[in-house]
C-alpha cells in the first residue's frame, strides 16, 4: 500500500506539472498573441500617422510652391504693366517738348497801335556749357561717351579767345535736349524702382503686408 501511495503521489505530481506547463504555455501563447496584436496595431497606427504627416507636408509644400508661383506671376505682370505705362508716359511727355521749348516770338509796334511779329526773334536764351554737360553726366553716374549720356552738340560755338575744350564754351545742348534726356533717364529710374518693387513683392512677408494694405484701403 505504501508503494502504491508513493506511485499515486508521483503520478499526481507529474499530472500537476503537466497541467502547470500546459497552463503556462496557454498563458504565454495568449500573451504573445495579445502583444503581437498590440504591436501590429501600433505599427499600423504609426504607418498611417507617417503617411498622413507626409501627405500633409507634401500638401503644405505644394501650397507654398503654388503661392510662390502666383506671387511671381503677379509681380511679373505688375512690372510689365508698369514698364508699359512708363513707356507710354515717356512718349507722351516727349511729344510736348517742342511745345514748351519753342522760343517766344517778340512782337513790336508797327503802324501805330498794330502789333506784328518780328522775324523769328528769340525772346530768351539759355546756354549750357561743356562743363555743365560734363557735370550733368557725372552726377548721373554716366560716362560722357556712353549712349545714355547727355551729348554736347556738334555745332557748339566757340567764344573768341576760348578753345573748344574750355569748360565754359557753349555745348550746343538745348532745352529740348535736356528734357529729352531727362525723360529717358527718369523712365529708366522708374523701371529700376518697378523691378525692386517686384522683387520685394516676391518675398512672402512683403506680399502678405501688401495684401493687408490693399484690403485695409478697401
Amino acid at each position: 500500500m505504501e508503494m502504491i501511495s508513493k506511485y499515486a503521489k508521483l503520478v499526481a505530481g507529474i499530472v500537476l506539472a503537466v497541467l502547470l506547463a500546459f497552463a503556462f504555455a496557454k498563458t504565454y501563447e495568449h500573451g504573445y498573441s495579445v502583444a503581437q496584436a498590440i504591436g501590429e496595431k501600433n505599427l499600423a497606427d504609426f504607418k498611417a500617422s507617417s503617411q498622413q504627416a507626409s501627405a500633409s507636408a507634401a500638401s503644405d509644400a505644394f501650397g507654398r510652391y503654388a503661392a510662390d508661383v502666383t506671387r511671381g506671376q503677379a509681380a511679373e505682370a505688375g512690372f510689365l504693366n508698369d514698364q508699359s505705362n512708363g513707356a507710354v508716359r515717356a512718349t507722351a511727355i516727349k511729344e510736348q517738348i517742342d511745345d514748351v521749348t519753342q522760343p517766344r516770338v517778340a512782337q513790336v509796334p508797327h503802324s501805330g497801335t498794330a502789333l506784328v511779329a518780328a522775324p523769328a526773334a528769340t525772346a530768351y536764351d539759355c546756354a549750357f556749357s561743356r562743363g555743365f554737360v560734363r557735370l550733368w553726366n557725372a552726377a548721373a553716374g554716366i560716362a560722357d561717351d556712353s549712349d545714355a549720356a547727355l551729348q554736347a552738340g556738334t555745332h557748339s560755338s566757340n567764344a573768341p579767345g576760348r578753345s573748344a575744350t574750355d569748360a565754359t564754351v557753349d555745348s550746343g545742348v538745348s532745352q529740348a535736349d535736356i528734357l529729352d534726356w531727362f525723360v529717358d533717364y527718369a523712365n529708366r529710374a522708374h523701371n529700376t524702382e518697378d523691378k525692386l518693387k517686384a522683387i520685394r513683392n516676391l518675398q512672402p512677408q512683403a506680399a502678405s503686408q501688401a495684401a493687408d494694405t490693399t484690403s485695409a484701403t478697401h
